[in-house]
């Protein structure tokens, strides 16, 4: 499937943060862009800009002279970004409580159990449904009422959204899930090979049903 758009994210070789942690990053804030409406690189810069600010407040006292200059000049340049990524982060929940939980186990039922389309959303719902109903007093607790009353209609209006973005959401569902069950997590580098796959899926399904494919975003490292 052809990428709607290329987006590279600077991740690698930063002396504050590893690879693996602002490529997590680079994919929270893409999501987030798409479902915020906000700009991708402004909010990606931003959000690397925070970590840079904590990171210096535990290491300024160990930079020599010339590392303290080069830092006022790292803080002068995240500034911008990192204030404008504050804005938008104050909606995150609800980005994420939308899209990532619902959306995210639906398209894992696609990529993973091999289900269409129509029946992963139908199985969500009536989980969700089921969830909304439950007796048991914790299951608020574990999930939010986005995740646990959603119609299929809300899933196809979801779906239409953060289409050009399901990979990714479906990247942050899996490793959520697989940190609250204390399970290896995806790595970042897996999104390449699951985003082939989920694209062969929903191609093959598309020959017979049609689901209105639309290309989505790539993210790169680098």
């Amino acid at each position: 499937m052809k990428a709607a758009k290329v987006y590279v994210a600077k991740t690698k070789n930063l002396s504050f943060v590893n690879e693996e942690v602002a490529s997590w990053l680079a994919i929270e804030a893409l999501v987030i862009s798409v479902g915020s409406g906000k700009k991708f690189y402004d909010l990606y810069n931003g959000l690397l800009g925070q970590l840079y600010f904590d990171w210096l407040r535990s290491h300024h006292h160990v930079l020599s002279t010339s590392d303290r200059a080069a830092a006022l000049t790292n803080v002068v340049q995240f500034d911008r970004p990192r204030l404008y990524a504050n804005e938008v982060m104050e909606r995150v929940e609800d980005v994420f409580s939308e899209a990532v939980g619902p959306l995210g186990r639906a398209v894992s039922l696609i990529w993973k159990d091999g289900r269409t389309k129509s029946a992963a959303l139908a199985e969500q719902a009536a989980y969700g449904s089921f969830l909304h109903r439950s007796d048991d007093p914790d299951h608020t607790k574990k999930w939010p009422k986005s995740l646990s009353d959603v119609s299929v209609r809300t899933l196809e209006r979801k779906w239409s959204q953060y289409q050009c973005v399901l990979p990714h959401v479906m990247m942050i569902y899996l490793r959520q899930l697989a940190i609250q069950n204390d399970e290896e997590a995806p790595l970042a580098s897996d999104l390449p090979a699951i985003e082939n796959e989920l694209s062969r899926k929903l191609i093959s399904e598309a020959k017979t049903r049609k689901p209105n494919l639309e290309p989505w975003i790539e993210l790169r490292f680098c």
